[in-house]
C-alpha cells in the first residue's frame, strides 16, 4: 500500500485551482485566490486555521471548503465569512461522524451508536476515564445486543487501539496530539500506558458537543448520550442538582415581573443563566456595577474561553475576549440603552448582549442603533438582543443535555441579515 503526504502549499494550490475554475479572469494561486473568497481572521489569511482544522487531509479539506461555500452562497454573500466557516464546522463534523461509522461498519457493526455515546462528554480521556466509559458501555443493553466487538475488546488498551486505528482518538505526548497518520507513519501505533492521555479528533467535537475537559472518572448518575459531565465544571454538583437548578431558574424567569423594583432579581437571573448554560464557552463571570438615577445596575462580564463555534467566531471577528451582558428589566429599549452598549463596545468588548423583557420585532427602531454601532466600529463589533424567551430556550437545551450554540447563532444571523 502506497500513500502520499501532501505539503500544505500543494493543498492550497488544489483548492485555489478549483476556486479559479469558473472565473474568466484568473487570480494568482499564491494565497491571493483564497483571501479573495475567504475572509481573513484577525488580519491574517484564514487558510492556516482551515487546513489545521482538517488535519492536512485532502478529502476532508475539499468537503469542509465545499460546506463553507454552500453556506455563503445560501446567504448570498460575496465572501465566506468567519461565521460561515464556524457554521460549516458543525455540518462537516456531523458528516465526518457518519462517514467514519459507515467506513468501518463491516468490521465494527453499529460503530456509530458507540461513537455517539461520547456525546456531551469531554474531549480528553485518561486511561481511568476510558475504563469508566467502557464500564458503562458493557452494561448497556443495546451495546450487548448490537456490538459484540465491544465486549470482545473491553480492555481500555484494546478499545483505545481500535479508536486510534480508525482515526477517532489520538494520543497526547510531549504536549502534542498524535493521530493516526498516513503512509509509513500510519502503522506506528504508540503504546498505551497509565500515563497516556487520549484526545478525540477535533473534527468530531462539534457533532458530539464535546467539552474542553479531561475525563478521569464518570459518576454513576452520568448517563451516556443523555447528559454532560457537569461535575467536572460546575463546582462538583451532580447532574440531578444541575437539572433542579435549571428548573428553578426557568420558573424564576416567568415570575420576576418587569420593572425597576425587581431589576436586581432580573440581574441575578441573567447571571445565573450565564453560569449554568454557557459554561462550556464562557468563564470567570463577574458583575460590573454602574449607577444611574441613584440606582446601582449590574451588568455581567464573562471571559470568552471558546475554542470553536459561534463564540470563537465572535472572538475572531470582534476581538471579543470578554462578553458583556447588559440587564434590562423592561420590555422596550430606548436610545440610552444602545449608547451604553456602544460605550462597552469601544471600551471593554466587541460583543454586547442586551437581555430585556420584550420582543425583538421592534426592528426599525432597534436595528438603526445597531447599524450605527457597527458603522462606528467598521463592522468589527456586534450588539445582540436577547429576551426571556431566549433564556428559556437556553435552559431547555441544557436540561436535555444539549450544550449547543445554535440558538445564539440564530439570533446573530437574524440581526446581521436585518442590518445588512
Amino acid at each position: 500500500m502506497v500513500s502520499l503526504d501532501w505539503h500544505e502549499q500543494y493543498l492550497l494550490e488544489v483548492i485555489e485551482r478549483r476556486l479559479n475554475f469558473k472565473l474568466t479572469q484568473k487570480l494568482k494561486q499564491d494565497g491571493t485566490t483564497w483571501r479573495h473568497f475567504f475572509e481573513d481572521i484577525e488580519g491574517n489569511s484564514s487558510w492556516p486555521t482551515v487546513v489545521d482544522f482538517c488535519r492536512h487531509r485532502p478529502r476532508d479539506l475539499l468537503a469542509y471548503v465545499g460546506f463553507c461555500l454552500d453556506i455563503a452562497q445560501a446567504k448570498k454573500t460575496p465572501q465566506v465569512k468567519i461565521e460561515d466557516m464556524q457554521a460549516a464546522k458543525r455540518r462537516f463534523s456531523e458528516n465526518r461522524l457518519k462517514d467514519i461509522s459507515d467506513e468501518y461498519a463491516e468490521n465494527f457493526p453499529h460503530l456509530g451508536y458507540i461513537l455517539n455515546l461520547f456525546y456531551g462528554l469531554g474531549d480528553r480521556y485518561s486511561l481511568n476515564g476510558l475504563t469508566a466509559f467502557i464500564s458503562k458501555l458493557v452494561v448497556d443493553p443495546e451495546v450487548i445486543k448490537l456490538c459484540a466487538w465491544v465486549l470482545l475488546n473491553s480492555s481500555p488498551e484494546r478499545f483505545a487501539d481500535i479508536l486510534y486505528r480508525i482515526g477517532f482518538l489520538g494520543y497526547v505526548t510531549d504536549s502534542r496530539t498524535h493521530f493516526r497518520g498516513v503512509g509509513s507513519s500510519g502503522s506506528q501505533i504508540p503504546p498505551v500506558t497509565s500515563a497516556t492521555i487520549m484526545k478525540v479528533h477535533p473534527t468530531f467535537a462539534e457533532a458530539l458537543a464535546l467539552q474542553d475537559v479531561l475525563i478521569d472518572q464518570l459518576d454513576d448518575e452520568v448517563k451516556l448520550a443523555h447528559s454532560a459531565v457537569i461535575a467536572e465544571i460546575l463546582d462538583g454538583i451532580s447532574a440531578d442538582e444541575y437539572v433542579k437548578k435549571l428548573d428553578a431558574l426557568a420558573v424564576k424567569i416567568k415570575t420576576v415581573p418587569p420593572g425597576p423594583n425587581s431589576a436586581a432579581e432580573w440581574e441575578d437571573v441573567v447571571g445565573e443563566t450565564i453560569r449554568l448554560c454557557f459554561f462550556p464557552w464562557l468563564g470567570a463571570v463577574e458583575s460590573k456595577s454602574r449607577t444611574i438615577d441613584n440606582r446601582v445596575i449590574r451588568d455581567w462580564v464573562a471571559s470568552n474561553l471558546a475554542s470553536n463555534g459561534f463564540w470563537e467566531a465572535m472572538r475572531q471577528r470582534c476581538n471579543a475576549l470578554n462578553i458583556v451582558w447588559e440587564c434590562k428589566n423592561y420590555e422596550k429599549l430606548n436610545s440610552s440603552d444602545f449608547h451604553q452598549a456602544s460605550y462597552y463596545v469601544s471600551d471593554l468588548s466587541g460583543l454586547v448582549l442586551i437581555v430585556f423583557r420584550g420582543p425583538r420585532d421592534e426592528k426599525k427602531h432597534y436595528l438603526e442603533h445597531i447599524r450605527r454601532i457597527l458603522a462606528k466600529e467598521n463592522g468589527n463589533a456586534m450588539v445582540l438582543l436577547v429576551n426571556d424567551q431566549d433564556l428559556q430556550t437556553f435552559i431547555r437545551q441544557c436540561r436535555n443535555g444539549q450544550f449547543l450554540d445554535t440558538h445564539m447563532r440564530g439570533i446573530y444571523d437574524e440581526i446581521i441579515r436585518a442590518v445588512a
